[in-house]
């Protein structure tokens, strides 16, 4: 008998590792000069983080920009993270 899953495993991101990666994106954007809102949602789409920098513009909302800016930025020590944000 063969049994097929039919369920699959997701890694899940953590509080800590949302944080690290808005750390990363808050170093990025003082790199640029640029204040931003940095959201850290799961793979549901559910806040896990969110960080307003100070004079960040409340329309500058943009998970697309904050993946774009801390995807590089991600530490090496965190290859989970690295791989379900792939």
């Amino acid at each position: 008998m063969q049994i097929i899953m039919a369920t699959k495993n997701q890694e899940l991101l953590s509080l800590e590792g949302a944080k690290i990666a808005v750390d990363a994106a808050e170093k990025k954007a003082r790199e640029i000069g640029v204040d931003m809102n940095i959201a850290v949602v799961d793979a549901s789409t559910h806040l896990l983080h969110f960080s307003r920098m100070n004079n960040a513009k409340i329309t500058s909302i943009s998970s697309k920009l904050f993946l774009d800016l801390c995807f590089e930025e991600i530490p090496d020590c965190c290859p989970p993270l690295q791989k379900s944000m792939t």
